[in-house]
């Protein structure tokens, strides 16, 4: 777009990001007034988002995409009562995802596999984000941080017969225990250690069940330091001591 042109868009019915890759960009909307993005900036509006943008001198160069996916989701973990966000993207994370959809030819299945998951990650960058006020700012780390949880988890269900510290979790991660803790309570809401009790009661409760093991068994093989350790930390999740839980589900 150059500075002879502008746009206008009302109504399309689907969300839509511009990222800024040259030049500099002016846009509005009915809540914002004119705001002006550069290389690093863009901008998200949601779907029937009357919108303007112009150009005051040069060439403005954006990539550009609509999407539906995730739809519910960017609109329950987004901050309400905005019709648009500025995005900060200061290390071209959400640009490389865009840019690498919009390379690929999705002449086979393996493309569109391929733009799919390009797509996956923008979307989590964007939850991702950390929004202050009308701008979320997609920093490298914190996109990295959306796989936190599951890879600690899956860390964690390897080593429930283990001694697994939060230390032991957090160097398998590459974070310090405090950025553990930190990333997987704003990401999960609870802590690491608390999901890592209710992983072990979980497995202990299967092993009740096949009956072949006695109390102890299961303690050593469920990370427990003996069976009173096991089943104190059992009743005050189930609401029952183990025995009785065998009860209830033997009818």
């Amino acid at each position: 777009m150059s500075n002879r042109e502008s746009s206008r868009h009302s109504g399309h019915p689907h969300w839509l990001l511009e990222l800024v890759t040259g030049g500099a960009l002016e846009v509005r909307t009915g809540e914002m007034d004119w705001l002006r993005l550069e290389h690093g900036g863009g901008i998200l509006y949601r779907p029937g988002t009357y919108h303007e943008e112009r150009v005051r001198a040069g060439v403005c160069t954006s990539q550009w995409m609509f999407f539906d996916m995730a739809g519910e989701d960017l609109t329950e973990s987004l901050p309400p009562g905005r019709s648009a966000w500025i995005v900060s993207d200061p290390d071209g994370l959400a640009l490389q995802y865009v840019e690498a959809m919009r390379a690929l030819p999705r002449i086979t299945f393996a493309d569109q596999l391929a733009a799919h998951g390009h797509l996956c990650q923008l979307m989590s960058s964007i939850l991702s984000a950390s929004a202050t006020g009308a701008t979320l700012l997609i920093r490298e780390q914190t996109a990295l941080t959306a796989s936190v949880v599951d890879c600690a988890n899956r860390f964690m269900r390897r080593h429930l017969a283990d001694t697994c510290r939060v230390e032991d979790v957090a160097a398998h991660v590459g974070l310090s225990p405090s950025g553990l803790h930190h990333a997987y309570r704003r990401l999960s809401g609870r802590s690491p250690m608390a999901v890592l009790r209710e992983m072990r009661v979980e497995a202990a409760k299967a092993m009740l069940l096949r009956g072949s093991m006695t109390l102890d068994q299961i303690a050593v093989e469920t990370g427990f330091a003996d069976a009173f350790h096991l089943s104190r930390t059992f009743k005050k999740q189930e609401g029952c001591s183990p025995r009785a839980f065998l009860r209830l589900a033997s009818g």
